[in-house]
Order: structure tokens, then sequence, then C-alpha cells
């Protein structure tokens, strides 16, 4: 997903959204948590955060595996995760080793509570945690230092370490009812108690301490965290991120601000749903560019097709000329059975030449040539057989073994549809190792 702000970015204070050049995002504080949406209206493409559930992260060392199915299934076995319904996403450290083994650090969470499972997975763009939102701010801030970030809500305080994009730890807490009116002192005892626990057990310095939220205008708040840390204790500056936005506004927004940032890794949508979004999407964009494929089609091909388009013209010609004899014929009341049955053999020529143009034979291809990036399309009239022969070649990779498979099982179908009409010869390879797959068709037919 990555960075998706500019200087383009404006906030509009009383309808509480932020607008780019392609897209409005209304930004919610709600029951579901907090939401980021492109269209709000329809209620599809949301970005959507968490607050109250947390997940773990731990440091696994992995032997070399380009197959991301393989790392995860060697991931699982080796933290013990029995429980399918756990999600797993991973980054490699390729620099540090054991072994012959490289660091992963693996963030794992469980995403189907009730109150999730309640919620329509398929308009879900991004699903994450508050943590996550947080944490993608220290990321923009500084990406080559330790962070350590402290924001806090009415409801809640989250702390997170961060360097780069790796989550070191994160940890969120509820702020107890009697300590809402004041909670000066609840957050400086966890702020301070975290701190230590971070330097014991997850990295050996901290750069930069970030407060951000409620924290942000805190003076004294920022005052006792340099006493205790003498490390620079400093706020985000809300309109590097977003223009025309005030700083209140910012930071009361600035977890659905913050979803908007959400990288792959820490977007915990389930794998099945990314697989089905993303097969629905390429699809569409199938769909939306087909023309401009049929247009490459013509063009690349139009030595092979100039034969064909001559005979076309010709025979349309023809048809018109057949047609304005056929309807003289018609009124004659008496008139040659032979020669009739002359005319009407060429209108069934035309007929069946129809079949033949490049832009028809494009149209029952489109399916096909929706799948993959095409490299090749050609077709040519062998006269010796009396064939019109068609090859494809297209090519495509895949990030997991579940989407590899979907693939394959839509190509069977769309080649047995083909196949009533063509001879199919199919050289296609699926390469399970590369996750890769290279379909050579070769189709023909009787001219």
């Amino acid at each position: 997903m990555g960075k998706i702000f500019s200087s383009e970015i404006l906030f509009n204070k009383e309808l509480k959204y932020i607008k780019t050049k392609k897209n409005s995002f209304p930004l919610q504080i709600s029951e579901k948590g907090y939401i980021s949406s492109t269209d709000a209206l329809s209620g599809k493409n949301i970005y959507l955060s968490y607050p109250e559930f947390e997940f773990e992260v731990h440091k696994v060392f992995v032997p070399s595996v380009k197959d991301l199915k393989t790392k995860e299934i060697i991931i699982r076995k080796t933290l013990d995760l029995k429980d399918k319904d756990l999600i797993i996403h991973f980054i490699e450290q390729p620099e540090i080793k054991q072994d012959n083994k490289t660091l992963h650090y693996v963030y794992v969470a469980k995403l189907f509570p009730e109150k999730i499972e309640k919620v329509d997975l398929e308009n879900i763009k991004v699903l994450t945690f508050s943590q996550i939102s947080v944490f993608n701010f220290s990321y923009q801030v500084l990406k080559d230092k330790y962070i350590y970030h402290c924001f806090a809500d009415e409801e809640k305080l989250i702390l997170t370490i961060s360097k780069g994009n790796i989550l070191f730890y994160a940890r969120i807490l509820e702020i107890p009812e009697h300590e809402k009116k004041d909670p000066i002192n609840f957050f400086y005892e966890n702020i301070n108690l975290t701190y230590h626990y971070i330097l014991q057990n997850k990295v050996k310095s901290v750069d930069l301490i970030l407060l951000s939220g409620e924290l942000f205008s805190s003076l004294e708040i920022g005052k006792l965290v340099y006493e205790f840390s003498r490390v620079p204790v400093a706020t985000i500056y809300s309109k590097s991120f977003v223009k025309n936005i005030e700083p209140d506004d910012f930071h009361n927004f600035l977890i659905p601000i913050g979803n908007l940032l959400t990288e792959d890794t820490y977007n915990f949508l389930p794998d099945k749903v990314k697989e089905e979004q993303t097969f629905k999407k390429l699809v569409s964009v199938g769909q939306i560019t087909i023309v401009a494929l049929l247009l490459i089609f013509v063009f690349l091909n139009i030595y092979e097709f100039s034969k064909i388009e001559k005979k076309l013209d010709f025979l349309e010609s023809l048809n018109n000329r057949i047609i304005k004899e056929k309807q003289k014929i018609l009124r004659l009341a008496e008139f040659n059975v032979n020669d009739l049955s002359f005319y009407e053999n060429y209108l069934d020529t035309f007929f069946k030449s129809q079949d033949r143009h490049p832009l028809y034979i494009a149209s029952k291809l489109k399916p096909l040539l929706s799948l993959g990036y095409v490299n090749k399309i050609s077709i040519r009239e062998d006269k010796e057989n009396y064939q019109l022969v068609i090859d494809i070649e297209l090519q495509r990779d895949f990030h997991s073994l579940s989407e590899l498979d979907m693939f394959k099982k839509e190509y069977k179908r769309i080649v047995l549809s083909l196949s009533e009409e063509y001879t199919v010869q199919d050289n296609t390879t699926f390469d399970f190792k590369s996750m890769e797959v290279m379909v050579k068709l070769n189709l023909s037919r009787p001219i």
C-alpha cells in the first residue's frame, strides 16, 4: 500500500474528510473501529482498524525458501501455531542470519471474534489494528531510527517501538474509568514502565520519543517523559501529511488517517478474501482494457490480417450486389432456381467469413486475454490443410499457491469452452516453485 499522501491532500474541517486528486476519505470513529473509506455512501474500499485486539510479534529464523506459502508453513510449525484462524504476516531481515537461516519478524493475529465476523469483509481494502495505524507515522517520520511512539485518546493508550518498517513491540491499554478525568499519572506510569521493558527486552536504545493524540499538546507529559528517558521528545508535524489541517484535527483523527498508510505486511485481511478481491479486480481490469488489447491485437497482426481483410472487402461488395440481384429475382414471376442457389452460396460464404475477422476472434478470446500479460497473439491461414490457426502466449506471476490454483481452475474452464469451437493444443506450464504460469495455446479450426 505504502504512503499515499502528497502536498495535494486537503482536509475538510466541517465534513471531516481528507481529499486527494483521485479519492475522498471520510474519517470515522465508530463502534466498528476507526474507519477511512474511499466511498462512504456505498460502503466499499474501507480502511478499517480495530482498537480492541492484540497481536503478537515473534522473531523466527527460517531456511532459505522462496515460496511464501512454504515459508509460512515452516513459521507456523516453528511457533506451533495450530489454530487455522490465526493470520500471520512476516518481514525478512536478509542481513541477519544464524546457522544459514534468515531472521524474520512474524506478526500473528486472530481476527475472527464475534464482532469482526459481522463486518462485510468483501468491501474492506485494509483490515488492521490501531497500534499499526499509530506505528505507520513513526515509519514515515524517520525511517532509520528507533522510535518510541506514545498515542492516547479518551479511551486508551497505545505504545509502539519500531525502526523503519519493522514493528518490534506494540501495547494497547484501556484507561480505567477512575483515571479518565485526570489521566496524567496513568500515562506517565505506563509510558515509563513500557520504556524500560523495551530497553531490557526489545531494543538496546531509543533515538526519539513521539507523542501524539491527546499527548501532543501536554507539556507536562513531555517534560516528565524527557526527565526519565533523556531522549529527544517530539510531536508529528501534521501538515507534512495533510495540507490545510489544524494540529487538533490531525491528532483527533490520527488513527483513521494512519489507516491509509498501512502497507500490505500489516494488512490482516484474510488471504482468502484478498485472493477473491484480486481475482475480481483482474477480471474487471481485463474487461476495461480489452478494447486496448484488441487494438494491439489488430496492429501487431496487420500483415496476417490484410489478406483476410481484402477478402472481406471483396465479399462485402459482392454481398451488396447479390442482395440487389436477389431482390430482382424474387420480384420475377419466373426465376431460375439454379441462379438463386448460386447467389445463396455466395451469401453463405460471406457470412462464414465473418467469424474469421480478427475482432470477432478477439472477442471470443476475451476471457483468456484478460487472465495475464499477453506476450504473443497471431492468426494465420494454413492453406495446405484449410485451417485457421491462432497462437497465443501469455504469462503471470503469483504470490500464493491458492491464488495460482484459483487461476488454474479458471484457465481450464476457459480452454474447455474454446475446445467447443477449436482444436486445442495446450502446452501451458504451471510452475508451483517459481509461482509462475506460462500459457502456450495453439487453436485451429477449418476455414
